[in-house]
């Protein structure tokens, strides 16, 4: 009799037990939460997590911005050559300008020192004969304006030919000459180089 008095006790507990759990199960059962795809993503980035599309969207924007970076400075570096370019036409620009003036000036004093020397006292020359003074540092171009000024040559360019084509610019010998004035451009060479720079070149050829 106290057997069956523990089972039936013990079998109430058990089911009051089952009951009690029924009834929280039933009446506590946790409401389910729903959320919008917005606020997943709000939750996911708050989170550290980033969707394969912006990861996608975040790299091609960061690669945009490198390009971009790099075409500005390229543009930069190309200005930058333009201007250097520039400047430096500039500068050979002035340059040929101030040589240009130079040499005009240069020109110019030596005519002018030309003219005062034909002004100056010159020794006769004999008859027939016409005398120039050639001084350090005449050029073709300078000994061809004193025979032109003295009628030895006509206004061809005979004679300064033949000097620039056997390169004898820096050739002529300096003092004053006696030219015939029935003499040729070949001749007056002759008189007015020496004839070993003459060999030298080839002009008896």
């Amino acid at each position: 009799m106290a057997k069956n008095k523990i089972y039936y006790m013990l079998l109430g507990i058990g089911i009051g037990i089952l009951l009690t759990s029924a009834m929280n199960i039933v009446f506590n059962k946790p409401k389910a939460v729903e959320y919008t795809d917005e606020q997943i993503k709000e939750k996911a980035k708050s989170l550290g997590m980033i969707s394969i599309k912006e990861n996608i969207e975040k790299k091609e924007h960061e690669k945009d911005e490198k390009i971009e970076k790099a075409t500005d400075e390229i543009e930069a570096d190309k200005e930058k050559q333009i201007r250097i370019q520039q400047e430096l036409e500039q500068t050979r620009l002035e340059t040929i300008g101030e040589t240009s003036g130079d040499k005009k000036t240069a020109e110019a004093e030596k005519i002018k020192k030309a003219e005062q020397t034909k002004l100056e006292k010159k020794p006769e020359a004999r008859e027939g004969y016409k005398s120039i003074e050639i001084e350090n540092g005449d050029n073709g171009n300078d000994v061809m304006i004193k025979l032109r000024e003295e009628g030895l040559i006509d206004a061809s360019d005979n004679f300064i030919i033949l000097v620039k084509r056997y390169k004898l610019d820096t050739k002529f010998t300096s003092g004053i000459h006696d030219i015939n004035t029935q003499a040729s451009d070949r001749d007056i060479i002759e008189k007015l180089i020496q004839q070993k720079d003459l060999r030298e070149v080839g002009f008896y050829k």
